[in-house]
């Protein structure tokens, strides 16, 4: 199988509708994505990582850099390939029109790899590229990468030091110049700081980061200095943890999402929780973004904020927990105010395997959204890569005639067994199924945004249902009994 890009987009940049697209980016390798970007409002860079599905994790690992405008069409592409060797691209941001990135990469087998960062334009020529030694031999695929106040770029990630993977890792912070010199450079060895996925820059000096730790302490805020010591240490409230995000929303307060270990559930469930919070820790406000129990959500894995004036978008995955097993999941796209009440939500999907990993505000008050999909019919064990546009109100169009399915409520498991449950982003009146025949099987009123309900009576085969709104609104689909 070729590798695809799939595309969807709705822009008010064009007078007509554009179609999810479909094209080919490559060969029978593991797509992963690094990072979306916008350049002169009018291009996407796309950065993403390339791993043979036959090789160890990170052995023959490549990246590539596309430029893509807005009607998916390839502006220009540049690939970092060392046979048999490391090239990890992590991240990258763009500044003035110019492009700067950071990773990893292995000049020799067996050595240790080297920081590597460069600065490319808008035709992906390079203006300079350097690298840095490092004490690490495989790297982690996650990365911080932003600008500072003093324009300078924040670079952090994890790593190991053996040559075979393990969960012994640590964390680094880097600044280095708009030109690639090095300013700052912090190792934090041996304390328990697995990953630092978000850095909140503090209005008056220093940063608030917030890692993912080991054991009790998985969920964690340091303070550090403008040089990166730590003068702070605690916990962040409501458990939040993996995968963070935060946006300052003024110089005091910041919004912050991750994921929610429910421990008093059977299955250990996982859900995504937003907050509100001030920087002494207090939370003015939050919610939970709950699921039926032993479900398994996550936030995007990188950025998963995009903030407006009067409301903000948050995406998560739904039904997550490993990327190439057969069951289809979905991507949620939630629209809230700052009182944390939903505007709206959408899914998207439910026809194989996703994982959202970023999401990106557009130019036209809409949001990008990028990631992994997985087809088993036709896959093993690679993932391509997902760039859908939506606008204001969630809504993304086809023409062309590939589908992308989206959905106001969802029905899962599908398959499923004696129960089902209803996720819906309206308010529900009542849940109706029928057989193939059209013959009504089922009739119940809802009472909530999120409601199991009992089928055990069913036999197994294919029937088809529709939720209800209060408002009218209505959303119909097909579930299986296994």
């Amino acid at each position: 199988m070729r590798k695809t890009l799939i595309l969807a987009f709705i822009s008010i940049f064009y007078s007509t509708l554009n179609a999810q697209l479909c094209f080919e980016t490559g060969t029978e390798r593991d797509d992963k994505v690094a990072n979306i970007e916008l350049i002169n409002d009018s291009m996407i860079v796309l950065t993403y990582l390339n791993a043979n599905i036959n090789d160890t994790p990170f052995e023959n690992l490549w990246s590539k850099i596309v430029l893509y405008n807005f009607n998916g069409e390839i502006i220009n592409e540049k690939t970092y390939e060392q046979t048999g060797k490391e090239f990890a691209i992590l991240s990258n941001i763009v500044y003035s029109n110019y492009i700067y990135t950071g990773g990893f990469k292995r000049n020799e087998e067996g050595e240790n790899l080297k920081y590597w960062f460069c600065k490319l334009n808008s035709n992906l020529e390079t203006i300079w590229e350097k690298e840095y030694e490092s004490p690490f031999m495989t790297p982690d695929a996650n990365a911080v990468f932003q600008l500072n106040s003093e324009n300078n770029i924040l670079f952090s990630t994890s790593a190991c030091y053996s040559d075979i993977w393990t969960p012994a890792i640590d964390a680094v912070m880097m600044e280095i110049s708009l030109e690639g010199d090095l300013i700052n450079h912090t190792l934090y060895e041996g304390n328990g700081i697995q990953r630092i996925v978000d850095i909140l820059e503090i209005p008056e000096s220093g940063y608030y980061i917030h890692s993912q730790g080991i054991g009790p302490d998985m969920h964690q805020r340091l303070k550090l200095d403008d040089d990166f010591n730590i003068i702070a240490y605690d916990t962040i409230p409501n458990r939040i943890y993996k995968n963070h995000d935060g946006e300052w929303l003024d110089d005091s307060s910041y919004i912050l999402c991750g994921a929610f270990r429910y421990l008093d559930s059977p299955n250990d469930s996982i859900y995504v929780f937003t907050h509100i919070q001030d920087t002494s820790g207090t939370v003015f406000k939050s919610t939970m973004h709950k699921h039926p129990m032993g479900e398994l959500d996550y936030i995007a894995q990188f950025n998963a904020l995009a903030l407006k004036d009067n409301s903000f978008f948050l995406g998560n995955t739904v039904n997550f927990d490993n990327p190439f097993v057969e069951t289809p999941n979905w991507i949620c796209l939630n629209n809230m105010n700052y009182n944390l009440e939903y505007n709206w939500q959408k899914y998207y999907g439910g026809d194989a395997r996703y994982e959202l990993s970023n999401i990106k505000l557009a130019p036209d008050g809409g949001v990008f959204l990028v990631g992994q999909v997985y087809d088993w019919n036709t896959q093993y064990n690679e993932r391509d890569i997902f760039v859908m546009k939506v606008d204001e109100n969630g809504l993304i169009t086809s023409v062309n005639g590939e589908e992308f399915q989206v959905a106001d409520a969802i029905v899962f498991p599908n398959p499923g067994t004696d129960i089902l449950y209803i996720q819906s982003g309206f308010e529900v009146k009542e849940f109706r199924m029928m057989d193939i025949n059209g013959r009504m099987v089922l009739q119940q009123p809802i009472h909530s945004l999120t409601e199991g309900i009992e089928v055990n009576q069913l036999p197994a085969g294919t029937y088809l249902y529709q939720i209800i709104g209060r408002d009218g609104k209505m959303q119909h689909g097909k579930w299986v009994k296994m």
